[in-house]
């Protein structure tokens, strides 16, 4: 049975088999990005399970993606340009060792399924509020501060989405003349 390097440092993905269904890439060496697929060989990708510390940066070329999968990692940080991924629909970072979710992520307006179960997170960026598709989300598992603890206790974690929304703080830009 494969499993991926102790130290996956420079970790990358290739596809063993490319077509349009959501699919698993392993490869002895570890993980190969290759930047050539395009939207018409893949939607999805599925990196969960592969003992991640640091998601690699040229999967941030993967604009055309509508599934992400990386549960189930060793990933201590999201970067903010996760937040370039505009078309997925579906993003799961459930198992990590997330303490924090970039703001960032409020721009993926197309999510539909974000799973963030079973991380250290305790507070959420009030830019999730601009999620306007969420049909789930998955929060459970993290030591959410209050007053969003008891939302979802109370509510069900989706009610967490416009509770973020009507508490938003706008932000005005000041120009000196």
């Amino acid at each position: 049975m494969w499993s991926p390097p102790e130290d996956n440092s420079s970790l990358s993905v290739s596809p063993s088999k490319v077509s349009n269904h959501y699919q698993s890439y392993a490869k002895r060496d570890g993980i190969v990005i290759d930047n050539s697929l395009s939207e018409t060989q893949m939607n999805g990708l599925d990196m969960s399970g592969f003992r991640i510390k640091k998601i690699p940066f040229d999967l941030f070329h993967f604009g055309f993606l509508s599934e992400l999968r990386l549960a189930n990692n060793l990933l201590t940080l999201v970067p903010v340009e996760m937040g370039l991924l505009r078309t997925l629909t579906c993003l799961d970072l459930s198992n990590n060792q997330l303490t924090s979710v970039p703001r960032e992520l409020g721009k993926l307006t197309n999510l539909t399924h974000f799973y963030l179960f079973n991380n250290q997170i305790t507070m959420l960026p009030s830019e999730f509020g601009y999620l306007y598709q969420i049909e789930d989300i998955g929060l459970e598992g993290n030591p959410i501060a209050e007053p969003l603890a008891s939302i979802m206790h109370n509510q069900g974690s989706i009610m967490v989405i416009p509770f973020l929304r009507d508490h938003m703080i706008s932000k005005k830009y000041w120009v000196r003349v």
